[in-house]
């Protein structure tokens, strides 16, 4: 009998540690920009959780099972799900952009 893979608990949402959240955080709501928030403030707390996300995926298995409510997936999973998300939101900025300057397939 294998031993059961170890549990991973990480404070982001997809992890479910529900103690950094703001309050009124929703797991399925959308992000605000608020007044006082700047590009350069913006740009560091994604580059934070990017660096905190690295260490995850440094220190953990893919096979890790995530924790907390509606989390029923894998670090693996996880992974995979923030390429296809990645790609998505590429795709829609590529869409803007033939918008604004009108030049296809660049």
């Amino acid at each position: 009998m294998q031993p059961s893979p170890k549990r991973i608990d990480v404070p982001a949402p997809s992890y479910g540690d529900n103690s950094f959240r703001p309050s009124g955080w929703d797991l399925h709501g959308n992000f605000a920009i608020v007044a006082g928030d700047t590009l350069a403030g913006i740009v560091a707390e994604y580059q934070d959780e990017c660096a905190r996300s690295r260490t995850v995926v440094a220190e953990a298995s893919l096979e890790d099972p995530a924790q907390g409510p509606e989390m029923a997936f894998t670090l693996r999973y996880a992974l995979a799900h923030m390429v296809e998300e990645t790609a998505r939101h590429c795709g829609h900025l590529d869409l803007l952009r033939e918008v604004i300057d009108g030049q296809v397939g660049m």
